[in-house]
């Protein structure tokens, strides 16, 4: 897999670690790239989360496109794992959206000051995210499918492994465990009669 389509294509399969170091790519190159921004520019480099988010906010623009990216190659790198464990990449989604409309329901409960709806909105934020949490841990922790699935054949197996001899050691060791004359006809492929 190359580079650009381990880090923006939606298509194939990533293993844990792949998953696991693309995950923490894209959890600490943004905060790393909002510093080198902010130094090129000549604003102060962030010392606190206030000041960071001030740094963030003065940035803008550029800033706002590369967590575009970084977003792009999470969903990407995610969407990948799962395909390796035999899943579709809209779990990641579905269960995102899961704990958002959850919270929303249970914040519009709060709102309204409905305390049966605050209960239920909260039960069913409770078991949202527990869902999220357990597709988190199938994505860090459980082994990929060992066989071809419908995403692709496994990671890494994609071709057959080969059997690597050195040329010498195809020549030498006929010749050492068999008479000379011997070797000499299994080596080029002549039998003699006689």
């Amino acid at each position: 897999m190359s580079i650009s389509s381990l880090l923006f294509s939606f298509a194939g399969r990533i293993g844990r670690r792949a998953y696991l170091g693309l995950l923490l790519c894209t959890i600490f190159l943004p905060s790393l790239a909002t510093i080198t921004l902010a130094a090129l520019i000549g604003l102060p480099i962030p010392r606190t989360f206030v000041e960071f988010q001030a740094t963030s906010q003065a940035l803008g623009a550029p800033l706002f496109a590369l967590n575009l990216i970084f977003l792009w190659i999470g969903l990407a790198a995610a969407t990948k794992r799962l395909h390796d464990l035999g899943r579709s990449g809209w779990v990641q989604v579905i269960s995102v959206l899961a704990v958002i409309i959850a919270f929303g329901l249970l914040g519009l409960a709060a709102a309204l000051q409905n305390t049966p709806g605050i209960v239920g909105g909260g039960l069913i934020a409770l078991i949202a995210s527990l869902y999220s949490f357990w597709i988190g841990i199938q994505m860090l922790f459980f082994p990929g499918d060992a066989q071809a699935n419908d995403y692709g054949p496994p990671r890494g197996k994609a071709r057959k492994p080969q059997l690597r001899v050195p040329v010498v050691s195809r020549v030498a060791l006929p010749m050492i465990s068999t008479p000379v004359g011997a070797s000499a006809q299994v080596v080029f492929g002549r039998r003699r009669r006689g």
